[in-house]
């Protein structure tokens, strides 16, 4: 046996070599002499490091560990990694820097020595050029060494009233702010005034006009008698837009609230506003018509339009949001008026047949009164109210009256000459007014109360 094992040295067979029980014997001698009983390993284990050799566990052994700056130390006593982050983290808390391994901008020992140098210090002023540059005037400082980034922002407080004069650069800005919003009335300081003072004077001294916006008027917030009798309201029209390619706007009808429906030809479309009129939107055409010619507003929410080219009545019960057909008035080709009586009842006039029909459940079914003598066109209603209504008439320019709203018909006059009576205004006290055609003439009537023979 030449050859020896490379770790114990044990002889190893090799060729014809004979394995005897000397030789196995002498073999597990050599490995029982060589190698550890297991209670020595566990003394190892459990041995005092300081017991190992000296440098017999090398950075190999220990392998790499990766410092978490993150980890603020919890005390003194760790795991070799917690050691290495908590002494990382406090290098980065000292330095100041992102990373604990960057260099500092200066040392400790720098910035001792630093301080502990006779004044002045290098950069520095001394304390006396300070006071001399304290009480100097202010002529004696350059022009504009000040900027917007050394003084940076301020917030000016416009509740803040002002107390006097002088005050601090906040004080000052703050009290101007507060004596803005005074003045203008607005909600904050900057916002843009509603109006000049200028424009104010004008207005006083009756070279300009006040606008009132549309809203304000249309809801009563802003009337005449709120304005008082020294305020001159000149009224300002203004295009807000064509409606489609429709050729005329034949009727307009304010629902309240900001709502108004418009009625146009050549398309016999409604187009509705919720703004006051400041904007409008097409709802939709009325069935084939091509004219809208008249409104009335009967009530929550409910509204009717009289159309032609035959003669029909539309309802909505959605302000005008969406149109359904109710009924064609006879044979008529045009429904020109329309009133609303009260308690469901309402009224249409045709043409050119010149008939009064009627309905009782607010314009959802509609029956013939009577045709107004030999008259063709029946242009415009007048309610009065206590069931007195007129209605004017073409082509003889007549009054007719009710007294039973609308039930029955009779003639009151006819006015001078005119073919058309076009419109009524009702002033109250028994009081109107009618406008006629072809010569342009205004009628006034007065109620006069005649006896009744029995």
């Amino acid at each position: 046996m030449s050859e020896l094992s490379p770790r114990l040295g044990i002889p190893l067979p090799v060729g014809t070599d004979n394995n005897n029980r000397l030789n196995y014997r002498a073999a597990l001698e050599q490995i029982d002499a060589a190698a550890a009983a297991k209670a020595d390993l566990d003394d190892h284990l459990a041995s005092n490091p300081a017991g190992h050799t000296a440098g017999s566990i090398t950075d190999t052994l220990i392998g790499n560990r990766t410092a978490d700056q993150v980890q603020t130390p919890s005390g003194s006593t760790g795991t070799l990694t917690q050691l290495i982050s908590w002494l990382a983290n406090r290098i980065k808390a000292i330095t100041g820097k992102t990373n604990w391994y960057d260099a500092p901008d200066t040392t400790l020992a720098a910035a001792k020595s630093h301080m502990d140098a006779a004044a002045p210090r290098s950069g520095h002023a001394t304390t006396a050029a300070l006071s001399t540059h304290q009480t100097a005037a202010t002529l004696d400082h350059p022009d504009g060494p000040v900027m917007d980034a050394n003084l940076g922002n301020r917030t000016s407080d416009p509740a803040q009233a002002p107390s006097g004069n002088p005050g601090t650069l906040t004080q000052m800005l703050s009290w101007l702010a507060n004596r803005i919003k005074a003045i203008t009335g607005g909600t904050n300081w900057y916002d843009a005034p509603a109006y000049t003072l200028a424009k104010i004077k004008g207005i006083l001294d009756g070279t300009d006009a006040v606008k009132v916006p549309n809203a304000a008027l249309a809801s009563g917030a802003v009337t005449l008698s709120k304005l008082g009798s020294d305020v001159a309201i000149n009224f300002v029209f203004n295009l807000v837009q064509r409606l489609g390619t429709e050729t005329a706007v034949n009727a307009i009808v304010n629902l309240g609230g900001g709502i108004l429906l418009a009625g146009t030809s050549t398309g016999g479309k409604v187009y509705r506003s919720t703004d006051y009129g400041g904007s409008w939107t097409l709802v939709q055409q009325l069935g084939t018509e091509t004219q809208v010619l008249s409104f009335v507003n009967i009530g929550g929410g409910v509204v009717l339009a009289g159309t032609s080219n035959t003669g029909q009545v539309y309802r909505s019960t959605d302000y005008g949001a969406s149109w359904s057909l109710v009924q064609r008035l006879g044979s008529e080709t045009y429904v020109l008026a329309l009133a609303s009586l009260g308690n469901g009842v309402a009224l249409a006039g045709t043409i050119p047949n010149g008939q009064v029909y009627r309905s009782t459940d607010n314009g959802a079914s509609w029956s013939v009164v009577q045709r107004l003598g030999t008259e063709a066109d029946v242009f415009a209603f007048a309610n009065l109210g206590g069931g007195l209504v007129l209605v004017g008439t073409y082509p003889d320019g007549q009054i007719y009256r009710s007294a039973d709203n609308g039930v029955s018909w009779s003639l009151v006059q006819r006015l001078g000459a005119e073919a058309n009576v076009l419109c009524f205004a009702n002033l109250g006290g028994g009081v109107v007014l009618a406008s006629t055609g072809t010569n342009g003439q205004i009628y006034r009537g007065q109620a006069v109360l005649a006896p009744v023979l029995s």
